[in-house]
């Protein structure tokens, strides 16, 4: 009898022991209570293994109504343990490829911004260029435009002088038509000097004077001026007009 009676404190003992380690573990009031109600402490015992596994209160109160014995507890505690490695194991895998997957994104990342960093220095150094060029074509062109100005200024000055010429030139002209014109026949009788003739006959020979070329040279003969003087300004490449003021020239040096 006091065996049985020592058997039945030490059980007592024992369960009361497993409620205080529950407790300690900080498990929920609703399984204290559970296990608690359970008067065997060998299936208190693995009921209570199986809560700290992290089997929910749900699942060991189905084993307790199915009246699951020891051998079944420990059996669904190992499914329920395999399951939950097996899903963990999943969780790093897919954490294991979601580094992979962000690893992969970085260097692309990486890539991508060196790709947009040397675009992007590309990009500033043909700028730089083009700003040259054009600063080049600008430079051009404002010399272009300096030469075409001082080109122009020449024009307008030469033609500021140009129209005095044209009245001095009208004028002798204007000259040149009240001189009497002898007819190239009769000037011939009037000289008979062998220099004379010579010239007078290379002029009539020489295809590229004008009738009026000879006409003026014989008069300026008829006038007095020495062959000499004629020659300098006789040329079939003078017209009458220039030969004319070669004319005026000489006699104002010879005054």
């Amino acid at each position: 009898m006091e065996r049985e009676s020592d058997q039945k404190t030490k059980v007592a003992h024992v369960l009361e022991n497993q409620i205080v380690i529950a407790r300690s573990m900080g498990m929920e009031n609703e399984m204290v209570l559970f296990l608690q109600e359970q008067k065997d402490w060998k299936r208190r015992e693995w009921f209570y293994i199986c809560a700290v596994d992290g089997m929910t209160i749900s699942e060991l109160q189905k084993l307790d109504e199915e009246k699951a014995t020891i051998s079944q507890i420990r059996k669904s505690r190992i499914e329920f343990l395999k399951n939950l490695y097996m899903s963990r194991d999943d969780i790093s895998k897919e954490i294991s490829k979601m580094k992979q997957d962000i690893d992969q994104t970085t260097k692309q990342s990486n890539r991508l911004q060196r790709l947009i960093e040397e675009n992007l220095k590309a990009a500033l150094q043909r700028e730089a260029e083009s700003k040259e060029q054009l600063l080049e074509e600008k430079e051009r062109t404002i010399q272009v435009q300096k030469e075409e100005i001082l080109r122009l200024k020449k024009q307008l000055q030469e033609k500021k002088e140009s129209p005095k010429e044209i009245e001095k030139e009208s004028q002798e002209v204007e000259l040149s038509k009240k001189e009497k014109i002898i007819p190239k026949k009769k000037s011939l009788r009037f000289w008979k000097k062998k220099k004379k003739e010579r010239f007078l006959a290379d002029c009539l020979k020489d295809e590229k004077y004008t009738e009026e070329q000879i006409d003026f040279l014989l008069g300026c003969l008829e006038q007095g001026m020495d062959i000499r003087e004629l020659k300098a300004i006789a040329s079939p490449n003078f017209s009458i007009l220039v030969m004319q003021r070669l004319k005026k020239l000489q006699q104002k040096e010879e005054e």
